[in-house]
């Protein structure tokens, strides 16, 4: 939308910025090649080596291997996604509605992987008309900041900026609020 219709935007920013599917696939398989290998995990280790290299187009075979990436999400993640069934519990929602949520959101996974796996941003968006700005969490495993660092430097604007918050990982908007808040005002002035 940035890109074909500028006049109606004052600025891109993102977060959890998305670049290629296929490089997140492998950054994730060797993420986890790496944390097994670390943990002695010899089992886990053996079946990521019997699929080689994964087939990004392959979507049950990176469901069947990445799953663990939540894991090693760091703390504040972590501590965020397992408050959420505390929040809808004191907000009155019922155990069917937190599964109805739950199953919302796997339709939605399910109904937007196909445009996910062909997602490549470097390859196709790196001309921006209007100001580009990122705000990313250090420790995003599921949009690997070294991905986002490296489309950001690919990446053409009027004026551009990346800002990472050294503590935080994919879900910083919600778990780094005042540090999303203080960088937006930074960039937006």
């Amino acid at each position: 939308m940035v890109q074909q219709r500028p006049e109606l935007f004052v600025a891109y920013v993102g977060t959890g910025q998305v670049t290629a599917w296929a490089d997140t696939v492998q950054f994730q398989f060797d993420f986890l090649k790496q944390r097994y290998q670390e943990k002695g995990d010899t089992a886990a280790l053996a079946a990521l080596e019997a699929i080689g290299k994964p087939d990004p187009k392959n979507v049950g075979q990176y469901f069947g291997f990445s799953r663990p990436i939540r894991q090693n999400m760091n703390a504040s993640d972590t501590a965020w996604l397992t408050g959420l069934r505390t929040i809808y519990s004191a907000n009155g929602e019922s155990e069917e509605m937190v599964k109805a949520i739950g199953d919302g959101s796997s339709a939605s996974g399910s109904a937007l992987i196909g445009a996910s796996v062909a997602t490549d941003l470097p390859a196709t968006a790196t001309s921006f008309k209007i100001p580009y700005y990122v705000i990313q969490g250090r420790h995003d495993l599921f949009a690997p900041t070294p991905l986002v660092e490296a489309y950001f430097n690919k990446v053409s604007a009027p004026k551009k900026r990346l800002i990472v918050i050294e503590d935080a990982g994919h879900f910083a908007l919600a778990t780094h609020q005042a540090e999303v808040i203080a960088a937006l005002k930074a960039v937006i002035q």
